[in-house]
């Protein structure tokens, strides 16, 4: 028994023995693999971690925030808290302005129909003051504390959005329309012009607060989750382009039975203004509640190193002082002159042209596009729904313009993007010259309006007959399909008839033009600006970026000024042929800078097809005659490898 149990002591000894050579001789060999794979630049496989999709989802929208560059490390739970209250804030502002910039040009309509006039004095407007007083908002935004700035400018543009809105719907209750009330319009209008284009500014001054400082801090200066927060601040704005017009379209359509003791073509606008006006409030005390949480939450926004100005302008004269301010805003076109020589020399100067180039159209969902469609019939629930859809175009346009960027290259990518762009707005171009609602311009001046009823004031209702105002609410058998009879009662249809409506094919081939087109100019946008990172210098590309911002600015200014000089409705197809030639300029300009990165707009038809067929029999024949030009022509192959 003894001699049993010494053996079996014995035997498990060695079989222990055994096993631990042979871990030793494993791990030996791994590491002698690993020292191969190093050797030869290769690095060992790692087994992937497998993650869910919902954790990945997560990840994307709230990833983990660090702080004290990236010292200390948050939860998640605190993570999530954090940026879950950032987004609703920027929902809350996003979702404001997307709605108010699509009602306001639609109500001004309402107000003087049947003319283009009021969007683009808008349009310009706004632009302009954007324009002057831009640079001023900037410099507001870099002196003050950051919840100052925040504070100042959810005060001013909301409480100048809430003034427009309530002086529409004093304009609207007591019908003071062009038509009966000049005078008391005209002065009213103005003070709504001047009111919109402030707040556009106080809009400005709060995106550049949020979208370019807060945001970075928020993400501890850590480029990866910096570049998250971007992502999800843009697919913020993009859902609420997508769905704020369709809420206020549907609000100007179908709210008339809501307020019956305002006249009914006059009742949605009424309606929609005060409701849009009571969603300024609430926006204002939620996004201001909201950043205020976030701002306390993390301590580092509240540290913000402020430019001193106060020793440089202690001193100065006033006269010093108003030269310093006609300084800033002229600053812009200083911009513009002093940075031109430095964007002449640029390798994508021709690029910078097309993109300018097509901003100066009509053939896009602003308020002189949707006021003309809705002077031919079609009513703004459609019309929001449109600009909706243009919305969701441009989203899959940011989703494919990676796909595609990747298999062709960043410059045919931009290629594709303007020549989509260019056939879907053919279909414009033949849809304002197909058969439609007829225009009738019966106004007695240039800039009158169409005020063609001979009776405009008294209630009216859905089944009376109301001539001027049938240009601004058809019935609902409008909206697709153009008007048979003079008259925009509701009748029932005759037996074996069509109800006496055809097909309205002008509208329904510029809805599709304008709509696809959205697709082709995200691709093209986006294409243009990653050529500007790739290709200029870092200590250039500020000054190229601001020629570029200022060349659209007034591109898309000019615009304005063009419908201001034809506001009619029957001259808005030669506002369409003007657009299209101008985005057709841009096409030529980026044809003209791929030649010059490329070499070649076409290749060869030859190489394309030895590089997509594999076929080399010509080369095998020419190798005798030289045989350098085999070596020559592969690598003019591996140069297009790299463009592709």
């Amino acid at each position: 028994m003894r001699l049993h149990g010494w053996r079996s002591k014995k035997v498990a000894e060695k079989e222990e023995l055994l096993r631990k050579r042979e871990k030793e001789e494993h791990e030996s060999n791994k590491l002698h693999e690993s020292n191969e794979l190093h050797e030869i630049g290769e690095t060992p496989a790692k087994e992937p971690v497998k993650k869910g999709c919902l954790s990945w989802i997560i990840d994307v929208i709230f990833p983990i925030l660090t702080s004290e560059y990236g010292q200390v490390k948050l939860t998640r739970k605190r993570s999530c808290l954090i940026l879950l209250l950032f987004y609703s804030s920027r929902i809350f502002s996003a979702w404001s302005d997307r709605m108010w910039n699509f009602a306001n040009s639609l109500v001004v309509v309402l107000l003087y129909p049947g003319s283009l006039l009021m969007p683009g004095v808008y349009g310009f407007s706004t632009r302009l003051l954007q324009a002057i007083f831009g640079t001023i908002v900037g410099d507001y935004v870099d002196t003050n504390p950051r919840l100052r700035v925040i504070w100042v400018c959810l005060i001013v543009q909301n409480g100048f959005v809430l003034l427009s809105t309530i002086l529409f719907s004093v304009m609207f209750y007591f019908q003071w329309d062009v038509c009966g009330h000049t005078i008391i319009f005209g002065s009213l209008i103005a003070i709504v012009l001047l009111s919109s284009s402030i707040s556009s500014l106080a809009t400005i001054g709060n995106t550049i607060a949020i979208e370019k400082d807060w945001v970075v801090v928020i993400a501890d200066y850590n480029n990866k989750t910096l570049a998250l927060l971007n992502a999800n601040l843009r697919r913020i704005d993009l859902l609420c382009k997508l769905f704020a017009p369709v809420v206020a379209g549907l609000l100007l359509s179908h709210t008339h039975s809501l307020v019956p003791f305002i006249r009914y073509d006059l009742a949605g606008g009424f309606a929609a203004t005060v409701i849009i006006g009571l969603w300024n409030i609430v926006s204002y005390f939620g996004e201001l509640s909201l950043l205020t949480i976030v701002y306390k939450l993390i301590p580092s926004l509240a540290d913000k190193k402020l430019r001193d100005k106060d020793k440089k302008e202690n001193g100065e004269g006033s006269s010093s002082k108003c030269i310093k301010l006609l300084k800033k805003l002229a600053s812009p076109y200083r911009t513009l002159i002093a940075g031109w020589h430095i964007y002449w020399k640029q390798e994508t100067n021709l690029a910078g042209f097309s993109l300018a180039s097509i901003f100066l159209t009509v053939l896009g969902f602003s308020g002189v596009t949707a006021t003309y469609l809705l002077t031919q019939g079609l009513s703004t629930d459609y019309i929001g729904l449109a600009q909706g859809l243009g919305g969701l175009f441009g989203i899959l346009g940011t989703i494919f313009y990676p796909l595609l960027q990747r298999r062709i290259g960043t410059v045919r990518t931009g290629l594709f993007g303007i020549t989509f762009q260019i056939v879907m707005l053919l279909f414009c171009v033949v849809g304002v010259f197909s058969p439609g609602k007829p225009t009738s311009d019966t106004g007695i001046g240039y800039y009158s309006p169409n005020c063609s009823s001979e009776d405009s004031g008294g209630t009216l209702s859905p089944t009376s007959t109301i001539p001027y105002s049938s240009l601004i609410y058809p019935s609902p058998s409008l909206s697709l399909y153009s008007e048979a009879s003079p008259s925009p009662s509701i009748t029932p249809p005759a037996e074996g008839s069509n109800g006496g409506f055809d097909v309205n094919l002008s509208i329904i081939l510029i809805l599709v033009g304008v709509t696809g087109a959205r697709f082709g100019l995200w691709m093209f946008d986006l294409s243009i600006w990653q050529l500007i990172q790739e290709k200029v210098v870092v200590e250039e590309r500020g000054v190229v970026s601001g020629v570029m911002n200022a060349m659209n600015s007034n591109m898309d200014m000019l615009h304005y000024v063009m419908v201001i000089a034809a506001p009619r409705p029957s001259e808005f197809p030669y506002l369409t042929i003007i657009s299209f030639c101008s985005v057709f300029m841009g096409w030529v300009f980026y044809c003209c800078y791929v030649r010059r990165a490329r070499g070649h707009f076409f290749h060869h038809p030859a190489k394309v097809f030895n590089k997509y067929c594999g076929c080399r029999c010509g080369q095998v024949g020419r190798a005798t005659e030289n045989p350098l030009s085999i070596a020559n022509q592969l690598q003019f192959q591996d140069d297009d490898d790299d463009d592709l």
